[in-house]
């Protein structure tokens, strides 16, 4: 599901994760150079993970941590198109709440 391009304004996202096997993907464009912002959370035991890739596919940020929020910042992204990606690693469906926003 795309969510466009990065403003002034953060772009909430509520997505779920329905298995281990489900993985969530939200393209997203920088205008120009950019510090973007990035926070997953949920309110249950469930382990999820986010990723953030550049248009070659390339990963340009990794966060799994054992616990929730999982975010990240990244200074200096150049314009472009990003892909966000959200896994799980629990067998349950669980919902959280994706933040995109330029800090």
């Amino acid at each position: 599901q795309s969510v466009g391009t990065l403003s002034a304004t953060d772009i909430v996202v509520a997505g779920s994760a329905s298995s281990g096997r489900d993985v969530d993907l939200y393209p997203v464009t920088a205008s120009g150079p950019v510090a973007l912002f990035v926070s997953l959370d949920w309110t249950s035991a469930s382990d999820l993970e986010l990723s953030i890739s550049d248009a070659n596919g390339i990963f340009v940020r990794h966060v799994d941590t054992a616990g929730h929020p999982e975010s990240c910042r990244l200074p200096g992204l150049a314009a472009g198109n990003y892909t966000v990606r959200v896994g799980s690693f629990t067998n349950a469906a669980t919902n959280y709440s994706l933040t995109l926003g330029q800090r």
